[in-house]
């Protein structure tokens, strides 16, 4: 079964992952490469926020191009 490299996002099968391993809040993350692992050690919460922004709430402001005359 393919794991999923948390940083770029490709399949990696655990057997054979090239970046490692490593142990996160008691789960275990494999990485296609050493790169990849690197990134994750440094700053890993990072990678698991949601990547879509929330919209704000209040739909009572309104939007006007700046480049509207």
């Amino acid at each position: 079964m393919a794991a999923r490299d948390p940083v770029c996002g490709m399949d990696v099968i655990p057997s054979a992952a090239r970046g490692g391993a490593v142990l996160y809040k008691e789960q275990t993350h494999y990485f296609c490469n050493p790169k990849c692992r690197e990134k994750f050690i440094a700053t890993p919460e990072m990678y698991f926020k949601p990547q879509k922004p929330e919209m704000p709430s209040d739909t009572t402001r309104i939007y006007t191009c700046p480049m509207h005359p």
